[in-house]
């Protein structure tokens, strides 16, 4: 008996306001800028596949042409993300990427934006869960491809898990995503690790640098003059190209144009000539030195900011008249650009490179001093606006360590909250330890961060020295939070002893009311849990779930909850721990979150104690949908092995065990031994009802000797009580009749009462098959004690059938309930075919998708009821979805589907209907769905069913029938092929995809048609050999609807009226054919089909 534990340990984590419009904001049109048609329409070719990357280095150009190339896509709204080194954390990266999208598409996003609200912690080690969540809300949300751009991507590093999100993304989403990375260097994603098969287009610094055509275009249509031959060699020679050094020389060139009277041709050798060091060093001070004093101090001053936010300058800089200047230097300068939607303030960048060398215009000009004390005035401006994730990089700047080691300590938990991770290591890591010693908690918050990501060793030393450094200072209550981490760490390595003496000493110093008392209790009810001491656990339990309501803390009253349920279940009270696992539960929330499924697994299993197997299939069900949802790849094994279970207690022995491989393999895959799950008893139990003792014996000999080595006491105790049985079903019952009594005393020692039911009652039969029945009489009792208290009806029925005459005995008939009584012949009889019959709920095979296509067409959810016609928003969407299920390897390409269902409409017609088309077919499969799934890939131009995902297709299994008869056939097994055989008649309902008239769906049809009449064929044939008269004549009869001038079937008729003695019906018969053929076809009967009639009637 097991169950999971919600990973819930932290407190509620709300993302907060850790968002800077300005950063989803595209650059504006900036001046003078030359079109690239030979890259745009590189790119544009592109789009089909699901990545653009662009890497070269600063100044080359990458985002000028993608913010030309995103204006040139009028049809695809683009998402555009600037990133910097706040963006490395997944919750703020995924929250990004969705309010980007929210601003095209307002209703996207609410599931995604739950999730990261509530699950900052599980984020950090599992950033693929909110990927694919995003990933599923695009396919149902959105019909329109858009275009989705990561700017300077670069600036997250190599070691952060966004890297992962990207690869899910690049790798699962839709043909409605486009993907386009701009960077300084190639990132290290996994679609980029070999580079032949990289699923998009590279385009690097080498394709970015101007052709000589490009240069001669630039400078004719920004200044009106043409290059001479000479010139353009001479800037190939000295700039290769480089657009950066190209639009330095451009502007000098214009500006001395300006401030020359008649505007006379500059001498663009003589410029060019005149650099003798770094070429943009050089250009970028003859740019600067051109500008007047204000307009220079202004350059210089604002140097110091990354982005510049209009509304911010202005108050920061009020004496420096920018709300003229900026927009002025924006219009005539290629270094500073301006982003903005019109809804909100403008926000200027200055290009990389030339911010650097203002930088250090500037530092040489005011000095170290000087620029530490303008980054720590910025510093306090934000402070003051509460921005102090903004305020933060400005204090290390200037190197103010004790102020921004101060802020850590006190607001550490926004960064947190937020998900931003990285964000605050990135920072804290740059003060010295000395000053971070100073604020301690500090180093708690690292020590937090170091948890969530799961390193609890970094984790550990983080608690162990703030807990010195808090003690010191004397601050209880942040001692009092390390101490419950550290003790939380302890239990998880199963440090129960240490874990209680850290949470008693975080209990002494804390009032017992306060939220660090709550989170204590709890731990200290799951290190009870562990130990088996369910009674003391659920008692911690209850009083952190009054502290929790009187804290008003919603997701610890949730935790708690499921916590509570915990110990009733361990105990075996199935009943008790049900009423407070569906507390957990609410039927009218659409939300799901992946913690639900463990949840559901184990109401599931509680369901399963007690015989309600149609809610236990429920609750698995909704369990295996979550767990898919959500990627929970170590969940995925114990709900495939509760499948099992579930099949096994209703019968069905042959798909139990298909299950338990299918669990088998899932724990694999996850790298989890299944030592520590119940899966090898469950099938040493499979066995054992199947009478396949030898098996169950080695299974659990092998399973018990593993566990002992692993100290697993508890699963050492259930496995030999299972052996125990095997012995007693071999006949050696006085063998263990002792070890049976130490178990039933282990399990009352452990409060376990199910499975000490199990072992008293086993023992009792031990005893009984060793004669003994008066020893066996106060175990019997004790069971029936049992079952009485904690409602064990389900089981002790199955013992009665299983075991009858165990419960003979009169002292113990009279105790059994009336509806369980054995007396009654009658009652004899209904045991006896519940033995025979066991109860059987409604099959549901784990397909997720159901599509029925011979006949009319029906496609169903989770084998629930077909879809009603009226979801599908056009008859159109169904037939492509059809067309592609149908297809070979169920790969369609995206010409093919053009070609098939738009022939004759122009390309402006498809662009427009395209995509939505495929949007509906999408939205009708999750219509009504709580658990959506994507079944339609695009792969390599390609359009396909989700091969991750299940399916029954009946013209699949169709055709499968059919090729297994006719192997039966030629291996002369007959039985087999009439099975299959009939197996392909029965799914066959009709003509394939009957309504639907188009060329392609008739071709579909003949096909089938042509395999159906052979199946037809066959059966008529394999019946009349077995002198099964009237079962040939149907199938023959039916054959003949289909094609009525076949000889041989009537040939076959008229045979069968012969065997049965019905000479005029063979003449009627053959009467009737000539006259068809000679009307409908103008022929005689074949001389073979007049000699069979001679013979008949001779």
């Amino acid at each position: 008996m097991s169950f999971n534990h919600l990973p819930f340990d932290s407190e509620s984590m709300q993302l907060s306001n850790f968002f800077l419009r300005t950063k989803l904001l595209p650059p504006r049109v900036a001046p003078n800028i030359l079109d690239r048609p030979r890259l745009i329409d590189r790119l544009r070719a592109n789009l089909s596949l699901p990545i653009t990357l662009i890497a070269a280095d600063a100044g080359s150009g990458k985002t000028t042409l993608i913010s030309e190339f995103v204006r040139s896509q009028s049809s695809r709204p683009a998402v555009w993300y600037q990133l910097d080194h706040t963006d490395a954390d997944p919750s703020v990266f995924i929250g990004y990427l969705v309010r980007g999208i929210r601003d095209h598409f307002p209703c996207f996003g609410e599931q995604v934006l739950l999730y990261l609200s509530e699950n900052s912690d599980e984020i950090a080690r599992f950033p693929e869960r909110p990927a694919d969540l995003l990933i599923n809300e695009i396919l149902t949300s959105i019909e329109q491809p858009f275009l989705l751009v990561l700017d300077d991507y670069h600036h997250i590093g190599r070691a952060t898990a966004v890297h992962r999100i990207v690869d899910r993304l690049v790798t699962y989403s839709s043909e409605l995503t486009h993907i386009v990375i701009t960077t300084r260097d190639f990132p290290p994603l996994a679609v980029m690790r070999r580079r032949t098969q990289f699923p998009g287009m590279l385009i690097t610094r080498e394709e970015l640098l101007f052709t000589d055509d490009e240069v001669r275009s630039l400078f004719r249509e920004t200044l009106g003059i043409e290059l001479r031959d000479e010139e353009i060699a001479a800037y190939r020679e000295r700039t290769h190209g480089w657009v950066t050094a190209l639009q330095l020389i451009r502007q000098i060139a214009d500006q001395e144009m300006q401030e020359t009277t008649g505007n006379p041709r500059p001498n663009f050798t003589e410029i060019l000539n005149r650099s003798e060091k770094d070429i943009f060093d050089y250009f970028a001070e003859e740019v600067f030195s051109r500008e007047s004093a204000e307009t220079r101090k202004i350059l210089l001053s604002l140097s110091v900011m990354e982005t510049l936010p209009i509304d911010v300058c202005l108050e920061l800089f009020p004496d420096s008249n920018l709300g003229s200047t900026l927009p002025e230097l924006a219009q005539r300068n290629v270094f500073l650009s301006v982003t903005g939607d019109g809804k909100s303030a403008e926000e200027y960048r200055f290009h990389p490179l030339f911010r650097d060398f203002l930088l250090r215009r500037l530092r040489s000009e005011v000095g170290r001093s000087g620029l530490a004390a303008e980054r720590n005035r910025i510093a306090e401006y934000y402070i003051g606006r509460r921005q102090w994730e903004i305020a933060l990089p400005f204090l290390i700047a200037a190197e103010n360590y004790e102020k921004a080691a101060s802020l850590i300590a006190e607001r550490g938990d926004r960064w947190i909250s937020a998900g931003a991770f990285s964000s605050l290591v990135f920072h804290a890591t740059k003060i010295p330890s000395d000053v971070l010693e100073k604020y301690p908690r500090a180093i708690l918050h690292l020590a937090e961060i170091a948890r969530l990501e799961g390193n609890s060793e970094r984790s550990a030393i983080y608690l162990n020295k703030s807990v010195e450094l808090l003690r010191a200072k004397g601050d209880r209550e942040g001692e009092a939070e390390a101490l419950h981490s550290l003790a939380t760490l302890e239990r998880r390595k199963g440090n129960l002893m240490r874990a209680y003496d850290l949470l008693s000493a975080a209990e002494a110093i804390v009032p017992t009311d306060s939220e660090t008392a709550m989170r204590c209790a709890n731990t200290r009810g799951l290190c009870l849990i562990a130990e088996g001491k369910h009674s003391d656990a659920e008692q911690q339990f209850r009083f952190a779930l009054k502290l929790a309501e009187q804290n008003a803390n919603i997701r610890y009253i949730r935790l708690i909850t499921h916590n509570l349920a915990l110990s009733p279940g361990y105990r075996g009270d199935f009943a008790e721990a049900l009423r407070w696992f569906k507390r957990i539960f609410s039927e009218e929330d659409d939300i799901k979150l992946p913690q639900e499924a463990i949840g559901h697994l184990n109401i599931a299993r509680l369901h399963l104690y007690r015989g309600e197997f149609e809610q236990a299939e429920t609750h698995l069900h909704r369990s295996l949908d979550l767990c898919l949802l959500f990627n929970l790849s170590g969940l995925r094994g114990e709900i495939l092995e509760a499948f099992g279970n579930l099949h096994r207690d209703l019968g069905d022995f042959s798909r139990a065990m298909e299950f338990y491989e299918r669990a088998a393999d899932a724990y694999s895959d996850a790298g989890i031994s299944v030592t520590t799950r119940e899966l090898q008893e469950e099938i040493a139990r499979l066995h054992l009802l199947r009478g396949e003792l030898s098996k169950a014996r080695y299974l659990l000999e092998t399973l018990i000797a593993e566990r002992k080595e692993a100290d697993n006491k508890k699963g050492v105790a259930t496995a030999e009580l299972l052996l125990c049985r095997v012995a007693i079903s071999e006949g050696n019952s006085d063998i263990v009749i002792e070890d049976l009594r130490a178990l039933a005393q282990y399990f009352a020692a452990c409060g376990n009462h199910y499975d000490e039911a199990i072992a008293v009652l086993t023992l009792a039969e031990a005893f009984c098959a060793a004669g003994d029945r008066a020893s066996a009489l106060p175990h019997i009792q004790r069971a029936l004690d049992l079952s009485e208290r904690f409602d064990y009806e389900y089981w002790l029925r199955g013992e009665i059938r299983r075991n009858p005459d165990l419960f003979a005995i009169d002292e113990i008939a009279d105790r059994i309930p009336a509806d369980l009584q054995l007396h009654s012949e009658s009652n004899q009889e209904l045991y006896k075919s519940a033995v025979a019959q066991p109860a059987i709920i409604e099959e549901r095979a784990l397909f997720d998708l159901s599509i029925k296509l011979l006949g009319p067409v029906e496609i169903a959810r989770d084998s629930g009821p077909p879809i009603p016609s009226g979801i599908w928003t056009t008859r159109r969407a169904r037939d492509i979805f059809c067309f592609i299920a149908t297809s070979t390897h169920r790969r369609v390409s995206k010409d093919i589907l053009i070609d098939t269902f738009w022939p004759e409409d122009d390309s402006e017609t498809i662009e427009k209907n395209f995509h939505p088309t495929i949007s509906h077919i999408r939205k009708a499969l999750n219509k009504n769905q709580k658990i959506k799934h994507n079944f339609i890939l695009f792969r390599d131009g390609a359009y396909l069913l989700n091969p991750e995902l299940t399916y029954f297709l009946d013209t699949d299994e169709f055709e499968l029938y059919i090729a297994e008869a006719e192997k039966s056939r030629r291996e002369k097994d007959l039985d087999l092929m009439r099975d299959r055989l009939e197996a392909a008649y029965r799914l066959y309902r009709g003509d394939f995809m009957e309504g639907v008239y188009e060329p392609w769906a008739e071709t579909r049809r003949n096909y089938y048609n042509e395999q159906f009449q052979r199946v037809l064929a066959a059966l008529a044939k394999h019946y009349f050999g077995l002198k099964k008269l009237s079962s040939a004549q149907q199938f023959a009869n039916e054959l003949l609807r289909f094609d009525p001038y076949r000889e041989d079937v009537h040939r076959l008729i008229m045979k069968i009226y012969a065997l049965q003695g019905k000479k005029a019906a063979v003449k009627k018969h053959f009467d009737s054919l000539a006259d068809l053929l000679r009307t409908e076809l103008g022929i005689e009967p074949t001389q073979e089909t007049r000699r069979l009639v001679n013979e008949i009637l001779r």
